[in-house]
């Protein structure tokens, strides 16, 4: 593990001998757990644009607040475990993330990904086919975010933050061929409580699923299913 941290509530700051030194802080390559805390350069290093830390399996970034874009995350093959915390100025999760331009698959070996406290981040786009191994997602405090991505097959849990009003601002949830879902728990119904924005919930594809959240009565939402019987189930609740 090597641990990064700059002292916070700095006056002055020179992003460009930040990313200077950061640039010559390159980790050794058998890198296993990588953290960034508090650092305020602009310009990622090189080492982490590329490909020189293949063994990395867990990277969290903490208060990077001159950090606009983030770097190519999905190009780190062996990285289980994405954390971003209090990333201030990203507004986007956008393709530069997934490796822009690369024919690599990104995120191949993604399992977990934390969103904690990203108090601009409003958007997140998705490509299609990365992060087929992502089986958690956590999401706390990103009360900008007003749309998630079509969740993976592979995804067994999605947790919010507990006080779930934090992501009030949800319109579109898309959750498909979740064969691992097979009805919701009460925390689950919490959640759906607490999205009072959402306007279209989308579940397609999740063949064991026998019951829908029964909190959904109190919203106005639209279910899609892939299966009749699912269906059926659905519009007699």
């Amino acid at each position: 593990m090597l641990q990064l941290m700059w002292a916070p509530a700095r006056d002055l700051v020179n992003s460009n001998k930040e990313a200077e030194v950061l640039e010559y802080l390159q980790p050794h390559q058998n890198l296993k757990r990588l953290d960034i805390i508090g650092w305020m350069g602009v310009k990622v290093p090189s080492w982490l644009e590329s490909k020189w830390l293949i063994n990395l399996e867990l990277i969290f970034l903490s208060g990077c607040n001159a950090w606009e874009q983030l770097p190519p995350l999905g190009q780190l093959p062996s990285v289980r475990t994405i954390w971003l915390q209090r990333l201030k100025t990203v507004r986007q999760i956008g393709l530069e993330v997934y490796g822009n331009g690369s024919s690599d698959v990104a995120f191949q070996s993604l399992e977990e990904l934390v969103l904690d406290d990203m108090q601009e981040l409003n958007e997140w786009l998705w490509t299609g086919q990365e992060m087929m191994n992502l089986r958690n997602i956590v999401i706390k405090d990103c009360q900008k975010l007003k749309e998630l991505p079509p969740l993976p097959p592979s995804l067994t849990e999605l947790t919010v933050a507990k006080n779930g009003e934090r992501l009030e601002h949800i319109e579109n949830l898309d959750i498909q061929d979740c064969s691992e879902i097979t009805s919701f728990t009460a925390d689950n119904e919490d959640v759906f409580l607490h999205l009072r924005s959402l306007q279209s919930l989308c579940i397609s594809g999740c063949h064991t699923l026998q019951s829908r959240p029964s909190s959904l009565s109190s919203l106005n939402v639209g279910i899609c299913v892939g299966y009749d019987s699912i269906k059926q189930n659905f519009s007699t609740a």
